[in-house]
Parts: C-alpha cells; sequence; structure tokens
C-alpha cells in the first residue's frame, strides 16, 4: 500500500509521547511497511528521521492499495 502525508496532526494520547513535527514530509508518498487494523496507523520508512515512523490516520491518504 502507498501513502501520501496529508498533514502534521500528532497523536495526543499520552501512550503515544511526544511527536517531532513532520510538515517538511506534506506531500511525500510512501511504502506502508506496517499497518495496524486496530488505530488504522501506517509505518513507513523516512531517511531524515534516520528509520521508521509512525503516521496516524489524520495524517495520510491511501494512494495505492494492494
Amino acid at each position: 500500500m502507498k501513502v501520501k502525508v496529508i498533514a502534521n496532526k500528532p497523536d495526543t494520547r499520552p501512550r503515544t509521547g511526544a511527536q517531532l513535527p513532520i510538515e517538511h514530509l506534506i506531500g511525500k508518498i510512501y511504502e506502508v511497511k506496517y499497518y495496524d487494523k486496530e488505530d488504522q496507523s501506517v509505518t513507513v520508512y523516512e531517511e531524515s528521521f534516520g528509520g521508521d515512523i509512525v503516521l496516524n490516520k489524520n495524517e495520510y491518504e491511501i494512494m495505492k492499495a494492494h
């Protein structure tokens, strides 16, 4: 599945911890490494963060589903 980052809307629930700003990622398209069916978050690899990042359902739109 491919997703496009559309917003910087961090998940503010206590269990999630702080999220770094992702404004510079808006408009970028990523291949999803992991999809969490429970909360609809996705994990993608982002080089500028040096690894995987998690986008919550309010921060991406699906571009292509497999």
